[in-house]
């Protein structure tokens, strides 16, 4: 597992399973319900999300990425609940395309530890992995989280041949900084 960690300062560290990453801080934005970057919108989930949400856990369920992460619910029952959970969470961001309003990835604060650390989670669909979309999304709430006084660091665990979790924190600029034991389903 790489750990990925970045410090609210100009020179920021991420931690990634394996890798250190260095960013430089971008502005801070303000939290915002519903917010575009270039191509796609960065939203709070909604109850209506269940078939968004069903799609890219097929996806997930049926890529690299599924021993690597729990199992999410693949039935239409087990999606229209994880979107009820998701849209009663301020943590949990749907990220879309603008054209359409296609649901390609999901990106969630999972908690700030003692440290003042955030844990940043993230998936994407895999037809989206390398056309840029989680970078642009990740970017965007690494601002936003780094607005928040509570938050010096964020950390990102993913395991370390895990690529289409790696790229957007390396396009990034993100550097590994740490490894540890997986503590997922399978690594």
């Amino acid at each position: 597992m790489i750990h990925c960690g970045i410090r609210a300062s100009d020179e920021t560290e991420f931690t990634i399973v394996g890798r250190t990453l260095v960013h430089i801080k971008s502005n801070m934005s303000q939290v915002a319900s519903n917010h575009e970057t270039r191509r796609l919108v960065v939203r709070r989930f909604t109850t209506q999300d269940g078939e968004g949400i069903q799609e890219l856990a097929k996806d997930k369920e049926s890529s690299d990425g599924a021993i690597y992460n729990h199992a999410w619910p693949t039935s239409e029952k087990g999606c229209r609940a994880m979107a009820k959970w998701c849209a009663g969470q301020t943590e949990c961001f749907a990220v879309c395309l603008k054209t359409d309003g296609r649901l390609i990835g999901f990106i969630r604060f999972n908690g700030v530890d003692e440290q003042l650390r955030l844990d940043l989670g993230h998936m994407f669909h895999t037809r989206y992995r390398h056309d840029g979309y989680a970078t642009e999304a990740i970017h965007y709430l690494v601002d936003v989280a780094f607005d928040k006084p509570e938050v010096q660091s964020i950390v990102a665990r993913n395991a370390v041949d895990w690529p289409g979790q790696l790229t957007p924190l390396n396009d990034l600029g993100f550097l590994e900084t740490g490894r540890g034991k997986g503590s997922f389903t399978s690594n």
